[in-house]
């Protein structure tokens, strides 16, 4: 997920599956070392990565 969406290591870390849709990752402001919200599209690959991920996962945290 670094490579492909080159979001910071602690956005993904703390990435939740509330913050995905439509094939975008939304990072709230309050999460965002620039103070901004950060809208990251998904590709294939990272979908993929995801489900992996979201399927092995307890509560909102991917």
């Amino acid at each position: 997920m670094l490579i492909l969406t080159a979001a910071r290591s602690g956005e993904i870390r703390f990435a939740k599956m509330s913050e995905l849709e439509n094939g975008v990752w939304t990072i709230p402001v309050e999460r965002t070392k620039t103070n901004r919200i950060h809208r990251i599209p998904l590709t294939a690959e990272c979908n993929t990565i995801l489900k992996t991920a979201i399927s092995i996962s307890i509560g909102d945290y991917i």
